[in-house]
């Protein structure tokens, strides 16, 4: 595997081991009191590290759109003035070693970005998932 692929596996089982929650998912009528007050807290955790991970996304991209156009000029004006738009951007472009590493920290910051929101997602049907089984004991099932 070439450093330019991501590998979505390994970055989910990092953060897996740095941000389990598979315990935190699970309840019984022991613990659900416990559940909804660490389901409230695990919530907010996940949904401000989800958004902190899309907006250093955003700023990803928009430091590729940056470098795409710095990298153009140096190729049209600063390396060969007789290149064209689109053999820039067919055969110069795609290669540039600058761009190619922003374009594996973006596919590396997707996956992360993909996580929490797994995990924010997550934790967001648990608050009914709790409701409901609360819901049930009150009722005697």
């Amino acid at each position: 595997m070439s450093e330019n692929n991501v590998n979505v596996d390994a970055i989910y089982a990092k953060l897996s081991e740095l941000y389990p929650i598979e315990n935190d998912l699970k309840f019984n009528e022991l613990d659900v009191s416990e559940k909804v007050q660490l389901n409230t807290y695990k919530l907010m955790f996940f949904t401000e590290k989800y958004e902190k991970a899309e907006s250093k996304l955003k700023y990803l991209m928009e430091d590729l759109d940056k470098t795409t156009g710095e990298r153009y000029h140096i190729y049209k004006f600063q390396w060969n003035e007789s290149l064209t738009k689109p053999e820039i951007e067919k055969y110069y472009l795609p290669k540039d070693e600058n761009i190619l590493e922003i374009k594996r920290k973006i596919r590396n910051q997707e996956a992360v970005v993909a996580y929490f929101k797994m995990c924010r997602d997550m934790f967001k049907s648990q608050t009914w998932n709790l409701k409901t089984f609360l819901d049930s004991m009150r009722a005697g099932f």
